[in-house]
């Protein structure tokens, strides 16, 4: 049965990609798209109103193939990436978090050192010392704890079509910014900063409350992981991500009023 749609006409009967052959020539010049059952869901031919030959290995439609990338499973590679810097993210938490347990276990044992060479007036001052470096520390730990725990499921959670999915890595990203924009603030070195008139044995046990390679690797390692959560949210942001957390509409297997609304 022929129908006609604000001049295009065709055979409104799917057929099958195995009978695909010589079409007789229609009255209308328009191309018109017929529905190809057996070789996909969203796979259509476009056939000429003249005679044309066309073989069933290659009907395909871009756009519908598109879809069917964007939309279906396969994510894209800025979802990809961004997925994969993700993970990469949640090792630099990780090791993060390790390094800030480690100056913590370190300050336990050096504070008693530095209490045993501070005189009993100065107790009071050098206790205030300690927990302010032990709180800055801890709070260290915590926030890159929470950036493993928030940033190593969305290695998964970010390749499946989850609006939420998206939303949930920008507020995850901007969140543990915020969290590590406050330890560096809060870095304990600025606390252990001798001011010269100290006695040596002091002024080493004063410097040796945090341990030596803490202010480097833990500057490295936040630099880089800012740099990753910066990176991937980008991706995230990209056309191609957008369309695959928010496909077109399909409303049933592609036909030729799908082709009629969208305009070339």
């Amino acid at each position: 049965m022929n129908r006609r749609y604000g001049g295009w006409s065709c055979a409104t009967k799917p057929i099958r990609a195995s009978a695909l052959g010589r079409l007789p020539a229609g009255d209308s010049p328009n191309t018109c798209t017929v529905p190809v059952l057996g070789a996909s869901s969203s796979t259509t031919s476009r056939i000429s109103g003249s005679r044309k030959t066309v073989p069933a290995a290659t009907v395909k439609d871009p756009y519908h193939a598109g879809v069917a990338t964007l939309g279906g499973g396969t994510p894209p590679r800025t979802v990809r990436r961004g997925a994969q810097l993700a993970v990469v993210s949640a090792v630099l938490a990780a090791a993060g978090a390790a390094a800030a347990v480690a100056a913590v276990r370190h300050l336990d044992t050096a504070s008693m050192i530095y209490l045993n060479l501070i005189a009993a007036d100065d107790r009071a001052a050098a206790a205030r010392l300690l927990d302010e470096l032990h709180s800055s520390l801890s709070f260290h730990a915590v926030v890159e704890v929470a950036g493993l725990v928030l940033l190593a499921p969305l290695g998964v959670v970010l390749r499946r079509q989850w609006k939420a999915a998206r939303i949930f890595a920008w507020i995850a990203a901007l969140v543990l910014a915020a969290g590590l924009g406050v330890a560096v603030a809060s870095s304990p070195e600025a606390h252990v900063s001798p001011n010269g008139s100290e006695p040596p044995a002091i002024r080493q046990a004063l410097e040796n409350l945090i341990a030596s390679w803490y202010p480097s690797l833990t500057s490295v390692l936040t630099a880089a992981q800012l740099a990753a959560m910066a990176v991937f949210s980008i991706y995230l942001l990209r056309s191609s991500s957008d369309e695959f957390y928010n496909p077109p509409p399909t409303e049933g297997p592609a036909g030729l009023w799908t082709f009629a609304r969208r305009p070339d």
